[in-house]
């Protein structure tokens, strides 16, 4: 069984919840290549944050390799029809945010409590791109949206949206996002972060990422290899996770899927573009 690391946000608090442009540089160019290997099998994520990467373990060979786990979010960009394949359709549904009312009974004590949970089956609202606040159909933008955040966040030490609370704080993430400009929310980064975000933001849905571009972006902030923290060389262990033996993806497997439980929603909140429409593509 093997066992890995300290995830990305582990490491991030364990030095003072900063880290270096060097460090998240190579992070970056771990991850595209992380996610251009996912892609490539069909599947997007859909929850990438600093959470979800994890390294290897300490002391071992493989301790400054990057790994990607919890795929329980993932869906397919594309679908095969015998030997060619087509991309999934786009749709929309803003009522994707939703709380539901749940009862569970608490073993041992005879009681039954009442508990009003949010959940996101687009990921973490935190790192969730616009398109997955709105309700569209998932892309492989969506995912390397949610990296260029996760990447702010390591560098910045917090996200602007970061805290908000109540019943609607899925709403203000969603319209924060939207209102702050790349050169404001990029502002202690730099430029090639910020390059990075307007790159994934302004994709279509169906537009394949030029990968090897975004990559180069961030070519001049790394020096020689010696002084690499993280070792560029990525690699994709799905269904990977601490103390969990991991599984291959192979050409026509799917990931498993995710069960939520819970009662039927009992109220739904829409989210809704102030500016004018994006374009569907």
């Amino acid at each position: 069984m093997d066992l890995l690391g300290p995830s990305l946000w582990d490491v991030w608090h364990s030095a003072g919840q900063e880290m270096s442009v060097l460090k998240v540089a190579c992070i970056a160019i771990d991850a595209i290549s992380i996610l251009e290997k996912i892609h490539s099998k069909g599947f997007i994520h859909g929850d990438v944050k600093p959470e979800n990467f994890l390294l290897g373990q300490p002391g071992s060979a493989q301790e400054k390799k990057l790994f990607l786990i919890n795929f329980g979010l993932a869906s397919n960009w594309k679908w095969k029809r015998g030997s060619s394949s087509m991309h999934v359709q786009y749709d929309q549904r803003p009522d994707i945010f939703r709380f539901v009312l749940t009862t569970f009974s608490v073993q041992n004590y005879g009681t039954n409590l009442t508990s009003l949970l949010l959940t996101f089956p687009r990921g973490t609202i935190s790192y969730a791109s616009v398109h997955a606040h709105l309700g569209r159909t998932g892309s492989r933008r969506g995912d390397l949206e949610s990296l260029a955040y996760t990447l702010i966040f390591l560098l910045r030490g917090s996200l602007p949206w970061q805290g908000y609370q109540g019943d609607n704080n899925s709403f203000l993430v969603c319209k924060k996002k939207m209102e702050i400009s790349p050169e404001v929310l990029c502002s202690f980064c730099p430029a090639p972060f910020k390059h990075f975000l307007e790159l994934v933001t302004t994709m279509k849905f169906d537009e394949e990422p030029n990968y090897q571009k975004l990559v180069s972006l961030f070519d001049d902030l790394i020096v020689g290899p010696a002084s690499r923290p993280i070792r560029i060389a990525g690699d994709l262990e799905v269904g990977h996770k601490r103390g969990r033996i991991a599984a291959n993806l192979e050409e026509d497997e799917q990931p498993m899927e995710k069960v939520r439980l819970g009662s039927p929603a009992t109220q739904w909140i829409s989210i809704y573009s102030a500016r004018q429409n994006m374009k569907q593509r």
